[in-house]
């Protein structure tokens, strides 16, 4: 959880204030339009801006040695161009640490573009609709400074809506619960394999019983982890869930939905190593789908389907009770979850149980390895269908031209200011929706919509009289909404710019038909300033050129490597308690070819999910890996260093569900600080540094020189020897540990 608010801390808001910004700028115009615009830009009410003014071929590079925001360059004409209707290029070049700032100042660049064009663009409106010459003059500056019709005021957000860290803090909260109740079921399962839990049915005791109170250990340990990582997350990054009382009721509710999923595991599986994929499937699929990662877009009936999933309901509760609510309130959000639990209980009394026990040269250790992996089929899923999906789902909601910005109206059904706004954010490419009011807020809480525009009956009836009218808006909490927000703004200006030049060309006598008709035609006519982005920031140079899978594609093939081999290293500790790996020592084979054959083993189950990984979002998603031998050096390379650590593991410990475990764990804050969830281009200096300390770093910028700037090998050399070094100290270590190991009793 600390690896995740690190990574997304930059990204947080509670109202998000805009950060001081420099401009650098060049205006060589002989009009006054140009210095207009840098003023304007200057004297910003949402921040603070300063302005520089240098030599036009000064600006891109006093923009980049500087650290400024953004760089303008107006051309000599600009007036001239504007005034005339004529064509004009506006230059702009971001910042290397060009970010929400940036985009921001590039908006309102944009828009005081359009604001100057609707002078020209109304007083050619007012010449073809006849008016004399002298009047023309008067009507483009009203239309260009004069009163809007449409304004914006920035309204309360739902009281409900929890802060991006207090989301995060919550769903990795209810992620991890879904991982520790396993214990319980995990435990069960070992006795089982080691004839235990015969020994406990034999006595006097109801077969309930026992399941009871492995499932009671797992929701105790379970609330008890829950609590801890509430309140360290409260005291860490100042994140308030209110009422003591009414948040207890919900974490004994979540406990007891995530341990009703072991009884289902614990029928479904065999072995406590299989208990912990299936466990692991679970909560993966849980918490993505309840929103500990990410909010995620949904609508209609996969909506409700998601809002009955008991991390999501966990999450709303604590924004419930962070927003004022008390035990009345979570009512909700308490039944799903319980209702939840009641059913997962249920069904696993109709799961059949297949409880029961079941084990039987350096390659051909190896390959018994492998094998003995791929003929459980409990790994199919994790390993090789839950990549693909994530990938896919990473891809559809981050990836490059993914997705559309969200908006959601409320009130004015019908009305001619409704229509106008939904055909305008539409024309601009926004996907807007319309609901009721507490529909709305409830949606922006959720993530589900980046900004709400509510309109009451008074803003209709005065933009249909002509009249001034102010808009509420609120924003989500992602700080992403806050650059739709400016998409937004940017709409509206354009509906009020319509509205005003319709309304001056009428005050000025010229009917409501002939008006429009002469706008639609001036608009033809009058040629709108274009702003051209001739050079990006360093961070926005990195990206470019990856297609909608590229990024996500690299992110998890790395996580789920690394995973999935650390999770393998409970196989090594079953082998060493069931005398496999001793019985191939006493062999006639030299002890160095068995601990070679093991840790070829654990490489090849490595590599036969990358490998599958890499072909299969090939095939699948159009994922360009670049140049294959490289792309498939730093996999192999990788993939060493992953089995290395997998036989650490396997050798330090004897218990193989707490392997299992802290493989689980370790994977993921490893998976987090190397920038498999979050791309290490948005860390911090310090996050920047730390994350070179692991393996998933080194290759993370390998992919990154092969797939975005066509590497060679010579270009990832470096990585590939930062990588090989770790995977041979790991292997040193590995195989001096399991040496050791065969004298422990397990």
């Amino acid at each position: 959880m600390a690896v995740l608010n690190l990574s997304f801390g930059g990204f947080d808001t509670e109202s998000v204030e805009l950060k001081p910004a420099v401009v650098v700028a060049s205006s060589e115009d002989s009009g006054q339009l140009g210095g207009a615009l840098l003023d304007a830009v200057g004297s910003l009410p949402v921040m603070d801006v300063t302005v520089r003014r240098v030599a036009a071929a000064d600006v891109s590079r006093e923009t980049k040695d500087t650290g400024a925001d953004l760089g303008v360059i107006l051309p000599a004409n600009f007036t001239a161009a504007v005034t005339s209707g004529q064509a004009v290029t506006v230059q702009v070049i971001e910042g290397d640490s060009a970010g929400l700032e940036t985009n921001v100042l590039i908006s309102v660049v944009d828009g005081l573009l359009e604001q100057f064009t609707a002078g020209t663009v109304t007083a050619e409106a007012g010449g073809i609709a006849g008016l004399p010459h002298e009047a023309l003059g008067g009507l483009a500056q009203q239309a260009a400074a004069g009163i809007p019709a449409l304004t914006l005021s920035e309204g309360k957000a739902s009281a409900e809506q929890l802060s991006l860290k207090g989301t995060l803090v919550a769903g990795q909260t209810g992620l991890f619960l879904l991982f520790t109740v396993g214990f319980g079921v995990l435990g069960l399962l070992a006795e089982r394999e080691e004839g235990t839990l015969a020994r406990l049915q034999s006595t006097p005791v109801a077969p309930g019983t026992i399941i009871t109170a492995k499932a009671l250990v797992g929701f105790i340990l379970g609330v008890v982890a829950t609590t801890i990582l509430l309140t360290a997350g409260s005291a860490l990054f100042g994140v308030s869930f209110g009422s003591p009382a009414a948040v207890a009721l919900l974490v004994l509710a979540v406990g007891a939905a995530a341990t009703s999923l072991t009884f289902i595991v614990a029928r479904l599986v065999r072995t406590a190593e299989q208990a912990n994929i299936v466990q692991s499937i679970l909560a993966m699929l849980l918490g993505i789908a309840g929103g500990a990662f990410f909010p995620i877009e949904a609508s209609g009936f996969l909506a409700t389907l998601m809002d009955l999933n008991p991390i999501a309901a966990f999450i709303r509760g604590l924004g419930i009770t962070a927003g004022g609510g008390g035990v009345a309130e979570v009512a909700v959000p308490v039944t799903i979850m319980l209702g939840f639990a009641a059913a997962a209980t249920l069904a696993s009394r109709l799961v059949p149980d297949r409880g029961g026990a079941g084990m039987r040269s350096i390659l051909g250790i190896a390959a018994v390895e492998v094998r003995l992996f791929l003929r459980d089929r409990s790994n199919i899923f994790f390993v090789f269908i839950f990549p693909l999906l994530l990938i896919l789902l990473l891809g559809s909601q981050f990836g490059a031209n993914s997705g559309q910005s969200r908006v959601a109206l409320s009130g004015g059904a019908d009305t001619e200011l409704a229509k106008a706004l939904s055909e305008q954010l539409a024309e601009d490419g926004v996907q807007v929706s319309a609901a009721g009011a507490a529909t709305v807020r409830d949606q922006l809480s959720r993530g589900r919509t980046d900004v709400g525009i509510f309109i009451s009956d008074g803003d209709a009836a005065d933009f249909a009289a002509g009249r001034p009218a102010d808009l509420e808006v609120v924003t989500a909490s992602q700080s992403a909404a806050q650059a739709v927000l400016q998409e937004v703004r940017a709409s509206i200006q354009a509906v009020s710019t319509e509205r005003r030049q319709q309304s001056l060309l009428e005050s000025a006598g010229v009917g409501t038909a002939e008006a429009a008709a002469a706008l639609a035609q001036a608009r033809e006519t009058v040629e709108q300033p274009r702003v051209e982005l001739v050079d990006t920031g360093d961070v926005s140079r990195e990206f470019q050129g990856l297609g909608r899978f590229d990024l996500g594609a690299a992110q998890q093939l790395l996580l789920f490597v690394f995973l999935s081999s650390l999770t393998g290293a409970a196989t090594l500790i079953k082998s060493r308690r069931l005398g496999v790996v001793a019985r191939v020592m006493a062999a006639p084979v030299a002890s160095w070819q068995a601990l070679a054959g093991q840790a070829l083993g654990r490489f090849g189950i490595a590599a036969v999910q990358g490998g599958y990984i890499m072909a299969g979002t090939a095939l699948l998603f159009g994922v360009d890996w670049g140049n294959p031998l490289p792309a498939g050096l730093v996999l192999v390379v990788f993939c060493a260093v992953s089995a290395a650590a997998a036989m650490v593991i396997g050798s330090v410990m004897d218990n193989d569900a707490a392997a299992a475990g802290v493989g689980v764990g370790a994977g993921l804050v490893l998976a987090g600080l190397g920038g498999s969830m979050v791309p290490p281009e948005f860390f911090s200096e310090t996050l920047q540094a730390v994350s070179r300390l692991t393996p998933h770093r080194w290759a993370y910028d390998a992919f990154a020189d092969i797939q975005r700037h066509n590497g060679s090998l010579a270009d990832i050399l470096p990585q590939l020897g930062v990588l090989a070094a770790m995977a041979l100290g790991l292997l040193a270590l590995g195989s001096y540990l399991l040496q050791r190991s065969l004298g422990r009793a397990l």
